[in-house]
C-alpha cells in the first residue's frame, strides 16, 4: 500500500480494495468503477445519516464513476460533491467540466454522465433525496451537472456548512442531527439552481435558516425574527406571501415537521408528546394536537403508533 493509501485508511475508516469498493458504490450510490491500471488499488468511504440525508467523507485514487443505468429507491436522490482535495472531471456526451479543490458540483444520478478522479482525491458527498427538494419548491432533476458559482459567499456558506456538518457527525445528538439536516434541506435551493438567485429568494433564504436554528425557541415569533434580520414584519410576510405563505405559517409548519419526524423516530421513544411539543416551540400540548392533527390528519398520539 502506498503512503497516501495509507493515510486514507487512518483517516476516513478502513481502506477498501477494489473488490469491496466496488460493491460498496454500488450498492450505496448505484455508480459503476472501472478499475484503475498501475498502482495498487485502494479507496476508502465512512458515511453518517444527517436527518434525512446521507453525507460521506469520500478518499478514492485515480479512476472512473457513472451511474449503472437502472432506477433503483436508492437513486432518487441528486448528489453534491464538493471537491477537498485533488481533481475530477465530470462528462457527458462529449462535454467536459474540471473541478478542483474548493469545487462544488451537483450530479443526478438518474441521468448519464462520467467522472473521471484524475489524482487522488478526498470529496464529501451529500445525498439530497427528491421527495424533499421537491416539497420544499425546490429544483428535483438535473439533465446536466450543476457547478454553483463558488466565489459566490452564499455559495461558500452552504460548503462551509457540508464541511462541518461532516466533521463533526461522529458527536452529534439526533436532535442537532433532525435540525441541521433539516437546515441544509433548506439551504440546497442555493447551491441547485444554476443562477443566482435574487435578491428577495437569497433573503427569504437567510430568514428560512434562522428561523431552522430557533425553532425550539418558544418566543420566537414575527418580531424576533424580524428584528434578527433587520427587517419588517411587513416586508417579511411579503417575501412569504411569495410562496403562497405567511412568515408565521411557515415557522408552525416546519415546527410540526420536526415534531413528525421526532414521533416518528425510535430514538424519540421515551420522550413525551409533550416534552417533544415543547421541544419543536409549542408551549401548549393541546394547541400542538389540534395543529398537528390538522396538517397530517392523525394526532401525535396516531402518528407515534404508525409502523416505522
Amino acid at each position: 500500500m502506498t503512503k497516501n493509501m495509507a493515510s486514507m485508511e487512518g483517516r476516513c475508516g478502513t481502506a477498501l480494495p477494489f473488490d469491496l469498493w466496488r460493491e460498496a458504490l454500488d450498492r450505496d450510490y448505484a455508480l459503476g468503477c472501472r478499475q484503475p491500471r498501475g498502482a495498487a488499488f485502494a479507496s476508502a468511504i465512512s458515511m453518517d445519516w444527517i436527518g434525512g440525508l446521507k453525507v460521506a467523507d469520500v478518499r478514492m485514487p485515480p479512476q472512473t464513476l457513472s451511474p449503472q443505468g437502472r432506477q433503483r429507491v436508492e437513486e432518487d436522490v441528486l448528489m453534491v460533491k464538493m471537491i477537498v482535495e485533488g481533481e475530477a472531471v465530470f462528462e457527458r456526451d462529449g462535454e467536459q467540466c474540471r473541478f478542483g479543490a474548493g469545487g462544488l458540483v451537483i450530479v443526478d444520478p438518474a441521468q448519464p454522465f462520467l467522472e473521471h478522479v484524475v489524482e487522488h482525491a478526498k470529496l464529501l458527498v451529500v445525498s439530497c433525496p427528491k421527495q424533499a427538494l421537491r416539497e420544499r419548491g425546490y429544483r428535483y432533476r438535473l439533465n446536466r451537472w450543476v457547478a454553483p458559482d463558488t466565489s459566490s459567499p452564499d455559495v461558500r456558506l452552504v460548503q462551509d456548512m457540508i464541511r462541518l456538518i461532516a466533521t463533526h457527525s461522529p458527536v452529534l445528538n439526533e436532535e442537532m442531527r433532525t435540525r441541521l439536516g433539516y437546515q441544509l434541506l433548506d439551504l440546497m435551493d442555493v447551491i441547485i439552481r444554476e443562477d443566482m438567485a435574487a435578491p428577495a429568494e437569497t433573503t427569504r433564504l437567510k430568514v428560512k435558516h434562522y428561523i431552522a436554528q430557533n425553532l425550539g425557541d418558544t418566543a420566537l415569533d414575527a418580531a424576533k425574527i424580524a428584528a434578527a434580520v433587520n427587517l419588517s414584519t411587513g416586508h417579511l410576510n411579503r417575501l412569504f406571501a411569495a410562496e403562497d405563505s405567511s412568515l408565521m405559517r411557515f415557522v408552525w409548519n416546519r415546527r410540526l415537521d420536526l415534531a413528525r419526524e421526532m414521533l416518528a423516530a425510535p430514538r424519540w421513544r421515551g420522550q413525551s408528546i409533550e416534552a417533544i411539543a415543547w421541544r419543536c416551540g409549542f408551549v401548549s400540548a393541546a394547541h400542538f394536537s389540534r395543529m398537528f392533527k390538522e396538517r397530517y390528519g392523525v394526532t401525535p398520539r396516531q402518528m407515534r403508533m404508525l409502523p416505522p
